[in-house]
């Protein structure tokens, strides 16, 4: 709930339209300038690119982090230097995690400079879907519950969502979204050109027509933690560490990494989740627990592979 001095519903319900408008017009140029497929902007560390697509994304982050907190300061009268040090915390943390997760905790990083190392299997195609799950578990749920643990963080999981008591509330809501996600939206993207070509999400698993149902498994159990990581950061650890401070305004914020780290996905998908993020995360907060976002989130995209593995023709066997 927000905290006891919130300001005024029009005020902040000013600064939460302001924000989608900023990153949904952010997205659109994004794709407009096709900057996620950029060859090279910049040459860092001698003849190594370092700056490509996926470089930019945390740099857009942090300056869609900056125009927030300037839209806070300008229409809310809140100052930086006014939050608690939990919220300046939760606020840094969280985007230093993603930039981090970004640039060296994505599949293409492990094949540029990880491939090597471990010897070839059957499963050696999704090595790289692997690194990434692991990741993901490491800085987006492993490093928040040390932080909470050491002090860095004030109060415990169920603090922030982890616990399982008040997760069956309002169940009825995330099925009916659930269905209607998987029933309505999923079909028609997987008609869309777009989709399909980036869904299956692991394609490496993919040898002509044909995907191994063991491989299928095994990703889809590293899929499930990614999902799992990924509520626990966004509506767990962000928005209860932040409600104290920004009340509502939590959820906007969190949007902007979760946003963000959509770039590169379909533009559809992308935009969808500044709704996906805020609903999930008002779910989160009226409950307290995120652990029916999981289920909800991880079920929406089991059909989006599925749905695409059906309409290309691909087969598990």
């Amino acid at each position: 709930m927000p905290p006891a001095s919130a300001p005024s519903n029009t005020r902040v319900a000013i600064v939460a339209v302001v924000m989608a408008l900023v990153l949904a017009g952010t997205a659109v140029g994004w794709y407009a300038l096709d900057l996620h497929h950029v060859k090279r902007a910049v040459e860092l560390f001698g003849e190594r690119r370092m700056l490509r697509g996926t470089w930019l994304q945390p740099l857009v982050m942090v300056g869609l982090a900056v125009i927030f907190f300037g839209l806070v300061r300008a229409v809310l009268g809140l100052r930086w230097r006014d939050m608690s040090r939990d919220g300046k915390v939760v606020a840094i943390s969280s985007l230093a995690i993603i930039a981090v997760l970004w640039w060296f905790g994505r599949g293409g990083f492990y094949g540029r400079n990880l491939n090597h190392l471990l010897p070839r299997s059957d499963l050696s195609p999704l090595y790289s879907f692997f690194y990434f799950s692991f990741c993901c578990v490491a800085l987006r749920l492993g490093l928040p519950l040390l932080m909470m643990r050491f002090g860095l963080l004030n109060g415990g999981p169920k603090d922030h969502g982890f616990g399982f008591r008040g997760a069956s509330q309002l169940w009825w809501v995330y099925l009916g979204l659930t269905l209607m996600v998987c029933g309505v939206v999923v079909i028609y993207a997987s008609n869309q050109p777009a989709f399909l070509a980036k869904y299956p999400l692991c394609r490496a698993m993919i040898t002509g027509d044909r995907i191994l149902l063991w491989h299928f498994l095994a990703y889809q159990g590293a899929y499930f933690m990614v999902f799992v990581s990924g509520e626990s950061f966004w509506r767990g650890t962000i928005i209860f560490g932040l409600e104290k401070d920004l009340g509502y305004l939590a959820l906007v914020f969190m949007t902007i990494p979760y946003v963000t780290a959509h770039f590169g996905k379909p533009l559809p998908e992308t935009l969808g989740a500044i709704g996906t993020g805020l609903v999930l995360g008002g779910l989160a907060l009226k409950h307290r627990s995120f652990w029916l976002g999981v289920a909800a989130h991880y079920s929406v995209a089991l059909t989006m592979d599925i749905s695409a593995i059906l309409r290309q023709g691909f087969k598990l066997i």
